[in-house]
């Protein structure tokens, strides 16, 4: 019984490591996409200047980040909404208890 138990803990600490590992590298390569695309912005935003369409980018990026906005914040409703809807449900069902 406790070989067994103990087993079972050596394979859930061995399981934790490898998921450890797994996000590690997750983690790097988001991080190295996250660079990559900041170097790409800054590359686009230099040519777009260079070109004279300054204006026409900036107008685009903060149209895109309102857009962006405007969906966390939908979906920031919508998690809200449901979230309510649970807890007037479990209100109404331990009312008819």
């Amino acid at each position: 019984m406790y070989v067994s138990t103990f087993r079972k803990v050596e394979q859930v600490a061995e399981e934790s490591e490898s998921l450890k590992e797994s996000l590690d590298k997750y983690f790097l390569r988001h991080q190295k996409r996250m660079m990559e695309a900041k170097e790409r912005a800054e590359l686009l935003g230099r040519a777009v200047c260079k070109w004279g369409l300054c204006s026409c980018f900036e107008n685009l990026c903060e149209e895109a980040q309102a857009m962006q906005s405007a969906r966390n914040s939908s979906m920031m409703l919508e998690e809200a909404y449901s979230k309510g809807v649970a807890i007037l449900t479990k209100y109404a069902d331990q009312r008819d208890r």
